[in-house]
């Protein structure tokens, strides 16, 4: 088994109607000034290589970047860092932070029960206070929103919200079937007025 890159990541999450949040590549130091022109502050950065598999833990994600210092310092630490641990088949990313209630939405291969589908709380409470919910796969209508009631009813109040959120549940659960996928972590996926933002993911196959 082995982690994707987000190019082949992104191309399998499009599949099936899932997107992750905008983001934009920096290749090199003068990319960073270039995004830090057209870029909405405060931003996300990230590096994405096969060979890591938690990028928080590896100190490789900067959240709450205010300025175009801030962008380019980041990236040196990034790029020292991944010299450091020798990882050469990595992408930088930056992304505009946004706010909003954070979940995880997962699927995993279980050599018993086949596919499972899992929704929790997400960002840095995942692990932190383990409120999940699983339903072996397939998913229908009704478990995905069994699902989101049992984890968010209290927390988000707008039925349209809870509506998306099971929609993606649907769709992972989809994803991980059809494409026999050993691992799949959208985390955190943030619900926000303005729907369900995948802004990162983890596939294991």
């Amino acid at each position: 088994m082995a982690q994707i890159g987000i190019e082949e990541s992104e191309r399998i999450l499009g599949k099936y109607g899932l997107r992750l949040f905008p983001l934009v590549r920096i290749r090199s130091e003068k990319d960073t000034a270039k995004i830090a022109e057209k870029l909405g502050y405060p931003a996300v950065m990230k590096a994405f290589s096969r060979s890591i598999i938690h990028k928080s833990k590896s100190g490789l994600v900067k959240t709450n970047i205010r300025d175009k210092k801030g962008l380019l310092n980041s990236y040196r630490k990034f790029v020292s860092l991944l010299g450091r641990k020798k990882i050469r088949d990595y992408s930088i990313i930056v992304q505009s932070q946004i706010s909003g209630i954070e979940f995880i939405i997962g699927a995993k291969h279980d050599a018993t029960f086949g596919y499972a589908v899992i929704f929790g709380l997400g960002g840095v409470y995942t692990e932190a206070l383990r409120k999940i919910s699983m339903r072996i796969c397939p998913i229908t209508a009704r478990m995905a929103n069994e699902m989101v009631d049992e984890i968010a009813g209290s927390i988000l109040h707008d039925r349209r919200a809870k509506a998306m959120v099971a929609d993606v549940i649907i769709k992972a659960a989809k994803l991980a079937e059809k494409e026999k996928i050993a691992e799949m972590d959208l985390n955190p996926a943030i619900v926000n007025e303005n729907g369900v933002h995948l802004v990162d993911v983890r596939i294991i196959r």
